[in-house]
């Protein structure tokens, strides 16, 4: 007898291929709910005419259902299963078809899921007895007693309630050890490739390299002054400072270091905003202040003790390219007639000694030397009886010489045919000692290159707390940090 599929509009039948018939369940709650799936009425013939029973439709023993009403295309016994009730009918909407087969799709996503830890659970346990048992087996067991303990490896197993043999053992346990030294080996390259603490410790030449500075306990002593004023983050203070001071040595995009240590680039650029700030205004007031006079007259240089005795400071002004501003009145403020490009001007003095002793704040490249020296606070800084030695631009003689300071600047030519005997001889002391000044630039721009590239607009942008630029901390930082290496003059 051909069975038929009670289901509205279908015409299957357990004869056709690709198609299986399936009574209605034995379960009353699962019967139910097929019952209510296939939404048949009941009806009933009076004489010749067939009418609706207001009783629910039952099926018979003899009723069927189709695989084609399950989605996947064949029932399912587990409860939480899509075909655990037919749901693919002539009424059923084209939305709920599309949603249950996503419940279907994300079932079988779920039993892989559960399907992959399970066995992982099932290799962890055979791990652990393997661990159990590798502690009891003598590390110094020869192949030939392994051989020999294989003819009790059904005893083992029964014991120990597992199905490896001795020689699975063996081989997992090499396995395992082998897979334990590379592991090692893996977690010390990588420790070695990063840039971290235990990575830097112990290699000068490495955090020289990355930070600039000399060594790695200096380091260490920075992280340590500014670690009360950083932001708790996902890096460390350490991390942070490192993130820092490699932007301003090696002149890294933000992008870069977001990538290297793992983070946004919004959060590597608050990193270097916040660290910069705490290095303005906990190491640069530290490393870079005015000395006293007497001090520095005790530690003269001997070349300054037979030529400039009472010599304080040595000045000059070095230059930061930037990009063209848009506004106009802007652009004619920054731009250098001397390097022919819009820049941002510093005025830095250096002591006898070559520590760096002031920076002046950020003047457009237009201010002349002059005007920059006069009105940047440096004058406010000498005594009565200093001595200055300049570059022949800066004639600010009159100017220092209100606060009964002297100024050494080279002769004049103009309006001479040639130089005395003794101007050219004190011209020659004065270039001799001056050039310890651009020694000293050159350090500070050679070993923090930021200083040394275009400086986006945005770093111009001034800090309502310190009344400073972006850029003006990066120069502060980075004549502050050059100021913790050796001298470049020497004593003798």
């Amino acid at each position: 007898m051909v069975k038929w599929c009670v289901a509205f509009n279908c015409s299957n039948s357990d004869g056709m291929d690709n198609v299986s018939m399936y009574r209605f369940p034995a379960d009353s709650d699962r019967r139910s709910k097929w019952i209510a799936a296939v939404k048949r009425a009941k009806v009933t013939n009076v004489g010749k005419v067939e009418t609706v029973c207001d009783k629910p439709w039952q099926p018979t023993q003899h009723d069927r259902l189709c695989s084609e009403h399950f989605v996947g295309g064949k029932k399912s016994d587990d409860p939480l299963h899509p075909a655990y009730v037919p749901t693919l009918f002539f009424h059923t909407k084209p939305l709920a078809k599309r949603q249950t087969q996503v419940a279907l799709d994300m079932f079988d996503r779920h039993t892989t899921i559960k399907k992959k830890r399970q066995d992982s659970y099932r290799k962890m346990e055979a791990a652990e007895t393997l661990i159990n048992l590798s502690v009891g087996i003598s590390t110094e067991v020869t192949v030939d007693n392994i051989s020999k303990q294989e003819n009790t490896e059904h005893n083992c197993s029964q014991s120990c309630s597992t199905d490896l043999t001795m020689s699975d053992i063996s081989a997992l346990y090499q396995e395992c050890q082998t897979l334990r030294e590379e592991n090692n080996a893996l977690r010390e390259k990588i420790k070695r490739m990063s840039i971290s603490e235990d990575s830097l410790k112990g290699n000068d030449e490495k955090v020289k390299y990355y930070t600039g500075l000399p060594s790695f306990m200096i380091l260490i002593h920075i992280v340590q002054l500014i670690k009360p004023c950083l932001n708790s983050t996902v890096l460390t203070p350490f991390q942070q400072t490192v993130l820092t001071l490699k932007r301003l040595r090696m002149n890294c995009h933000l992008q870069d270091l977001a990538y290297q240590f793992d983070i946004h680039l919004s959060t590597a650029s608050r990193i270097f905003s916040s660290v910069l700030s705490a290095l303005t205004a906990k190491l640069v007031p530290i490393t870079m202040k005015w000395p006293d006079r007497e001090f520095v007259r005790e530690t003269l240089p001997m070349t300054f003790r037979t030529t400039f005795p009472r010599c304080i400071s040595i000045i000059d002004c070095f230059e930061i390219f930037i990009e063209k501003p848009k506004d106009l009145k802007a652009r004619a403020q920054t731009y250098s007639n001397y390097k022919n490009h819009n820049t941002v001007k510093y005025l830095i003095s250096v002591a006898p000694q070559g520590v760096i002793t002031f920076i002046s704040k950020g003047w457009g490249g237009r201010t002349s030397d002059k005007f920059l020296t006069e009105n940047c606070g440096f004058l406010d800084k000498l005594l009565p009886g200093d001595v200055i030695l300049a570059d022949r631009g800066f004639d600010i003689q009159d100017s220092v010489g209100l606060y009964q300071c002297k100024l050494e600047i080279p002769a004049f030519t103009k309006g001479k045919k040639q130089l005395s005997m003794k101007e050219v001889q004190d011209t020659r002391n004065i270039a001799s000692q001056r050039i310890h000044v651009e020694r000293v630039i050159g350090e500070a721009r050679n070993r923090y290159t930021m200083l040394q590239d275009r400086v986006s607009i945005s770093m111009l942008t001034k800090d309502e707390q310190f009344q400073l630029t972006t850029l003006d901390k990066c120069v502060y930082v980075s004549c502050a940090l050059t100021n913790l290496s050796n001298s470049i003059v020497p004593f003798e």
